[in-house]
């Protein structure tokens, strides 16, 4: 799979969410940080938890990914 993590980590932090709030019960902040900095994969089953939980489907962090521009993307 493709590494979201630092797409997922400038949309996490643009709706406010902090590493523990959206780690919480999923994955560890440490393994969160690591996914986000790239270091680290996560499987498909937990990233889309993770996406769930900030309020994002697949399709929308992955057109965020695409245009690499995140203020393209509406985020509600």
């Amino acid at each position: 799979m493709e590494n979201y993590g630092n797409t997922f980590r400038m949309l996490r932090k643009s709706k406010g969410f902090t590493m523990k709030e959206v780690a919480g019960g999923i994955v560890s902040t440490h393994f969160l940080s690591d996914f986000e900095r790239g270091k680290s994969d996560i499987s498909l089953a937990n990233f889309i938890k993770l996406l769930s939980r900030i309020n994002l489907s697949f399709e929308e962090i992955s057109h965020a990914h695409e245009s690499d521009s995140f203020a393209e993307v509406e985020i509600f």
